[in-house]
């Protein structure tokens, strides 16, 4: 199963309801209105000694129609057992936006023993027009941040926007490596490297990969990459974040997009420290939202840069 779940800001394994434990809060998704996504799970553990029997998967709440469990109910766990329960978005055509709605994990008495959050971003299409605000991607991500606008286009001028912050590069927080996670991508189908450290020496870190037969991989939260990795090692130097479309480099600092590529955008980049819904900072992690174009989306490329600290 592949898990994408923001790991670089949330534990990996959260307890409801001993002996079941579930691991994840959430499951975050996003479509096209009037298809079906792909599948994604979270997996439930039977810590005890004895067999789980007839668990069932309850959808719920005001979304609930817009998703599918997989799963035959109901659900055996045998002693110290797992399995993942597989579920997918449907949000109808002609239903747009942040949709939510929970899966409930209900015991043969009705007792709801775990319960997982879940959010589906739908779209009227693909590209152009058709594709989400960056408002309503970060809203779907389970973040609480302003960017400043609620439409698909925006300004691309320097001034800062919402919660957006002023510095332009970062320096390691702390031991180990930093995290770059793709969390969205709404561009044009192509293979996008994306590099760091200091300009114009670019060290390569993963490249974003192009759709498949299944999936939408240019348009959709979580956009897999075709090789590379997420995390890398600046040691003590202070970096910047650039993105290499078939077009121009792209870069998290303005002198540089206007050095080098002054026929784009030079604020190619808006960064906004994270928060979670409850409005509680993340220590050390920014989102960075990227403009490809010239129409001021923002959404093109959106990641998460955990373990850094802003630099001056």
């Amino acid at each position: 199963m592949r898990v994408f779940l923001f790991m670089s800001i949330c534990s990996c394994m959260l307890s409801f309801s001993q002996p079941l434990l579930v691991d994840q809060g959430e499951l975050i998704f996003s479509g096209v209105a009037g298809k079906r996504s792909e599948p994604r799970g979270f997996t439930l553990w039977n810590q005890s000694d004895e067999a789980l029997e007839g668990l069932t998967l309850k959808l719920t709440g005001r979304n609930a129609d817009c998703f599918q469990t997989l799963e035959k109910s109901p659900v055996s766990l045998k002693p110290n057992g797992c399995i993942t329960a597989d579920l997918v978005f449907v949000p109808p055509k002609g239903r747009l936006g942040v949709l939510k709605a929970e899966c409930q994990v209900v015991n043969s008495a009705g007792e709801i023993k775990t319960s997982v959050a879940l959010a589906g971003l739908s779209a009227i299409g693909v590209e152009g027009d058709r594709e989400p605000t960056l408002q309503r991607i970060v809203e779907t991500l389970g973040l609480q941040l302003d960017v400043g606008w609620n439409s698909l286009h925006s300004d691309t001028g320097p001034t800062l926007q919402g919660d957006e912050i002023r510095q332009q590069r970062f320096r390691k927080a702390s031991a180990g490596d930093v995290k770059l996670e793709p969390v969205a991508r709404y561009s044009p189908n192509f293979l996008l490297p994306t590099a760091a450290l200091e300009a114009p020496e670019l060290h390569p870190i993963g490249t974003l990969g192009l759709k498949t037969r299944t999936r939408a991989e240019h348009n959709a939260l979580f956009p897999s990459l075709a090789s590379g990795t997420t995390c890398f090692d600046p040691g003590n130097a202070v970096f910047g974040i650039f993105t290499s479309s078939p077009s121009h480099v792209a870069y998290t600092e303005d002198v540089w997009n206007s050095r080098l590529e002054p026929k784009h955008v030079k604020h190619a980049v808006r960064i906004f420290p994270v928060q979670r819904r409850a409005g509680k900072p993340v220590k050390n992690v920014f989102l960075i939202c990227f403009e490809e174009a010239k129409n001021g989306d923002y959404q093109d490329y959106v990641f998460l840069l955990c373990n850094v600290v802003p630099e001056e």
